[in-house]
């Protein structure tokens, strides 16, 4: 699994975590999460920890991530996580949409059936030719332009094309053990920010990776 936190103190925590044995087996601060910091990250792990045999990884919808995996490790099967796929479409949606439309999307983006690899994809067809009209309406903005009337809605449904390819590897590769979401390292994240974070805002910046590190080994190790 690989990951971005931010920390309090405005850095980018990446991390790289074999799920099934539960250990972070690289971490990272940056200012952003660029790239090719993620590239020099995997080149670490691939070069001088001999992880050069990595079949999977699963990851949310950034693209920074994505094409960094792509680059060094070309041969990876890529898994979305579920549960950010079903966060953005809501992030897009909210709680209470307006629209019909609206209102069935966030229903068929129920974890249980956004998570059946045979269901999902055919609920999601359907809800599409139903709801065509609808998202094909335009609009017309106060400088003359012709605009989609239902923009967060498409962005939804954009959110889920792209991610569909991506969102069942485990039943495409049924040799492997892929993980559906990252909710173990986002879990880790949020016993670091308990843990060590929380106990200590004020530790100076060239401290910090130090802090992170100590912590990550001791916890490794449990």
């Amino acid at each position: 699994m690989i990951d971005g936190y931010l920390l309090p103190w405005g850095q980018i925590l990446l991390a790289y975590y074999e799920y099934i044995q539960e250990k972070v087996l690289w971490f990272s601060i940056w200012d952003w999460e660029r790239k090719e910091h993620i590239e020099e990250d995997l080149k670490i792990l691939k070069d001088s920890f001999g992880y050069s045999g990595i079949k999977s990884c699963t990851i949310d919808g950034s693209m920074s991530i994505f094409s960094a995996v792509r680059s060094i490790y070309p041969e990876m099967i890529v898994q979305r996580c579920l549960v950010h796929v079903q966060r953005q479409v809501r992030s897009y949606i909210s709680k209470n949409p307006k629209s019909d439309a609206g209102k069935q999307l966030r229903h068929i983006t129920r974890y249980a059936i956004l998570s059946d690899s045979f269901l999902f994809p055919v609920v999601f067809q359907i809800w599409k030719q139903t709801y065509l009209l609808f998202l094909s309406e335009k609009s017309i903005t106060p400088k003359g332009w012709r605009t989609y009337t239902h923009k967060k809605i498409r962005k939804a449904m954009r959110h889920i094309e792209n991610a569909l390819p991506y969102m069942f590897q485990s039943e495409k590769h049924r040799d492997t053990n892929i993980a559906f979401s990252s909710n173990k390292l986002e879990g880790l994240f949020g016993v670091l920010t308990d843990e060590c974070v929380n106990e200590h805002k004020w530790i100076r910046e060239d401290r910090l990776s130090s802090l992170i590190a100590l912590w990550l080994y001791f916890r490794n190790e449990k």
